[in-house]
């Protein structure tokens, strides 16, 4: 263990230098520091007790105040010259008188004086005189070959220096990390803050885009005109966008491709087509090729690849049920009693009018008497064109006879569809005329709308729709749907009423 330098108080007020093993000093918490040095007359024991650094203090020694001059020394030789040095620069010569050292030789590893002790003082002389036959002179020690004051000196002067360039240094280092530290986290935190802006300038499209809205192609002349203009690249590419506006967050490939295949065609125009032209006077839809691409671009996702394999699998069934259901329409308004106006023989008009009368009672009548599946078969909704119509239908709803029609009448025409939100598109424009469905809004916040949310019974209606055995469609999900749909309706109406 190194040695240390500390400076204690005597009587009368002069200090006393002396140097002990480090093991002999006490520091405490509040910055003081004691030492404990032992009560004995014997120098030779005194002295190997400071011979060994390693020794402790024990219970029966002194504990006296100290403050420390110097810390770390190695050997109790060097301590010996440095309290050499430090005496020869106080100022008055009484602190010398009162001084009392052991200075050792180097091949002797003679200690400092011994601290003033509790015997009185014909007894410390007795011991200071039996002390000074072991210990050289002072003539003596000047002859030994020991470091010159300067040098001394000078080596403390290059040692602080050397410690205060290491902890510089060191502080150096310590300030370069954080600073790294702080750059690479600021680095990560401008791209993240990119990489959000730049996925938000991805979604969200230009205003001259968000004003871009592909016509509904009604006839053959129109989807001709369209597949050329497809060619444009530009032209393309601004339908893709509209692709990506329309779809939104979808990740249903199917799916996707049923929304842009409702809004890119008029229903009954669609039913012309089959996917090869096969079948009576049927057109062949997968001739259209840069159509038929699109809707490659609107089923890929992040996880799935629309292959064209695959979408002509989508066009086969779809354009088939798309054309069994309107056949199916067709029979239904075939089924019901129409009048017509004949000006050239109002004889015949009221005749048919007359028949028309007779008609409809003897269907009530009927209606009553027969069986559900009757009354299904003459149950048909159509589209509904203007509020007065949608309120009759929700107080209708309110009929549990007319309810369970309605049910069966959904039943029959999405039996094979599995998806909720398809089922609940299929109803939807059945139910709703394509001009009538834009004057809503979920809640008729915009002005001059209609709110959804307060017709129950249609709300109730859309639960059982998209409800399949494997999914339950709530409160919550039917108004997630409406909101998505009602919400691109009046810009797709607008298009297809100014394009026909």
């Amino acid at each position: 263990m190194p040695y240390v330098l500390v400076e204690t108080s005597i009587a009368g007020g002069n200090k006393e230098l002396l140097a002990a093993p480090a093991t002999w000093i006490q520091r405490h918490e509040n910055g003081t520091s004691h030492l404990r040095w032992p009560n004995v007359r014997n120098f030779n024991m005194l002295n190997a007790l400071l011979a060994d650094d390693r020794s402790p203090p024990m219970a029966a020694w002194e504990t006296h105040e100290c403050a420390i001059k110097c810390s770390n020394i190695q050997s109790l030789a060097l301590a010996g010259k440095m309290m050499k040095t430090l005496q020869k620069h106080w100022n008055t010569s009484a602190t010398h008188a009162q001084k009392r050292t052991i200075e050792a030789d180097d091949d002797e590893m003679v200690s400092p004086v011994c601290k003033k002790s509790s015997i009185d003082s014909s007894g410390r002389q007795q011991q200071v005189k039996a002390f000074s036959e072991t210990v050289p002179t002072t003539a003596s020690l000047e002859e030994c070959d020991e470091p010159n004051e300067r040098q001394l000196i000078g080596m403390l002067a290059e040692l602080e220096s050397l410690i205060k360039k290491s902890h510089d240094e060191a502080r150096r280092k310590l300030l370069n990390g954080f600073y790294r530290v702080e750059k690479s986290l600021q680095s990560v935190v401008i791209e993240t803050e990119r990489s959000i802006e730049d996925n938000l300038a991805q979604r969200s499209l230009p205003a001259n885009d968000s004003e871009f809205c592909v016509n509904p192609l009604t006839c053959v002349e129109e989807m001709v005109d369209f597949e050329a203009r497809l060619n444009d690249e530009e032209y393309r590419n601004q339908v893709e966008r509209w692709i990506d506006c329309t779809i939104g967050y979808e990740s249903n490939p199917e799916y996707r491709m049923r929304v842009i295949l409702d809004a890119l065609f008029d229903r009954q125009f669609l039913a012309q087509f089959s996917w090869t032209g096969s079948g009576l006077d049927k057109l062949s839809f997968g001739k259209f090729d840069n159509i038929v691409n699109l809707f490659n671009y609107a089923g890929t996702t992040d996880t799935f690849l629309a292959t064209p394999r695959y979408v002509a699998q989508f066009f086969k069934q779809r354009l088939k049920r798309i054309a069994a259901q309107g056949t199916s329409r067709e029979l239904s308004k075939s089924m019901r009693p129409s009048s017509f106006v004949n000006s050239e023989n109002n004889s015949t008009q009221k005749a048919v009018e007359s028949l028309d009368e007779i008609t409809i009672k003897n269907s009530l009548s009927d209606a009553e008497n027969s069986d559900n599946r009757h009354a299904v078969a003459q149950f048909c909704a159509t589209p509904l064109t203007c509020i007065v119509e949608l309120d009759d239908f929700e107080a209708q709803l309110n009929n549990d006879q007319y309810l369970t029609q309605v049910h069966q009448w959904i039943n029959e025409n999405i039996a094979y569809e599995v998806n909720p939100d398809v089922r609940m598109i299929e109803i939807l424009y059945a139910l709703f005329d394509k001009n009538f469905l834009p004057c809503f809004t979920w809640i008729g916040a915009k002005k001059g709308s209609y709110g959804m949310v307060k017709y129950k019974n249609v709300i109730k209606l859309f639960q059982y729709v998209g409800t399949t055995a494997a999914h339950r469609a709530d409160y919550a999900y039917v108004e997630n749907f409406f909101m998505k749909k009602l919400r691109y309706a009046g810009r797709r109406s607008d298009k297809w009423t100014s394009s026909r």
